[in-house]
């Protein structure tokens, strides 16, 4: 039981880490002429997959490479399940394509490159299949094409809006913040991760389901609640757009810089779950962009809720079994 409340202290730290690194990172960044478009894209994106991020890496090299993957995975079905379901639920999701369209292909092109690289293992029969260093390059020189892509949109008017979102705070009180930000992820990672190992060792469940469990979950949180207020306050682009770049930085941006500081090892019970992930990216696709209108209705999103469930249910019977 203690190690749950040292695992659960340790993403709260980790959340709050990658708030304050954010918030002091856009301080700066605003203090020093940054438009709100570019503090956006790079400063508040990465921002909100460092928990994911500093849990896999240090996962990797703490030699638990079965959560990262699991992790990852995890997240990205947690992102499209879980908080788009609830988020559809406290408001219908309304869509402007021009914001997403040129994203989505990303989000499917992703999901699609991370089952390849497993099954490729897979249909050669590896004994100890992983996602080598040179996977990992491939996955970070796509990260960078999306990340060119996007940049290259947003300037030649892709429909990226720009808000004056970012406080411009005194120097001192912005490097604090980051300070304290890199602090918390830190620490917030090892106590997560360590207490994660001890976990799966006393209840002899694999690391791989801690990982695409409570972890998952855990560090999906910070998307969690950025989606649901901002369906309440009707802001819909943000909330489909947030889970979108997301799962993106999740697949090609954490899963290659993890594999690059250590080979990622593929936990063969992953396959099924990475099948789910796969079918929750096709049914936000079906969704969004067939018949209709643009828009995820509170019955799609309790649709989708209904299926996180049904996977969180296979998840204990696998651990119970």
């Amino acid at each position: 039981m203690f190690d749950f409340f040292i695992l659960f202290g340790g993403l709260l730290l980790v959340i709050e880490g990658a708030n304050f690194l954010v918030k002091g990172a856009s301080s700066l960044a605003k203090k020093f002429g940054l438009s709100d478009l570019v503090i956006g894209l790079t400063v508040v994106a990465f921002g909100t997959s460092l928990p994911e991020m500093m849990v896999s890496v240090l996962a990797g090299i703490n030699g638990n490479s079965d959560l990262v993957l699991g992790n990852v995975i995890g997240s990205n079905i947690s992102n499209i399940l879980l908080i788009l379901g609830l988020t559809a639920l406290v408001s219908p999701l309304r869509v402007d394509l021009s914001t997403v369209k040129k994203q989505f292909p990303f989000l499917i092109f992703s999901s699609l490159v991370l089952v390849i690289l497993m099954a490729e293992e897979l249909i050669e029969g590896t004994q100890n299949p992983f996602i080598s260093r040179l996977d990992g390059l491939i996955l970070l020189s796509f990260f960078l094409i999306y990340i060119y892509y996007t940049f290259l949109n947003a300037f030649l008017g892709g429909g990226l809006d720009t808000h004056d979102d970012y406080e411009t705070k005194p120097v001192l009180q912005s490097v604090g913040w980051v300070i304290m930000g890199v602090v918390g992820l830190f620490i917030g990672g090892e106590l997560s991760v360590g207490s994660a190992e001890s976990i799966a060792i006393k209840l002899k469940i694999d690391e791989a389901i801690i990982g695409l469990t409570v972890i998952a979950v855990g560090t999906s949180l910070p998307e969690l609640v950025t989606s649901v207020i901002s369906a309440y306050q009707k802001k819909t682009d943000i909330a489909i757009g947030n889970v979108v770049g997301s799962n993106i930085f999740n697949t090609f941006w954490i899963l290659g810089v993890s594999s690059l500081v250590s080979p990622i090892a593929i936990d063969t019970k992953l396959y099924s779950d990475a099948i789910v992930m796969i079918i929750a990216s096709i049914l936000l696709f079906l969704f969004l962009f067939t018949f209709k209108k643009q828009v995820i209705t509170k019955k799609e999103g309790a649709f989708l809720f209904s299926i996180f469930l049904l996977y969180v249910i296979f998840n204990v019977v696998r651990v119970v079994g």
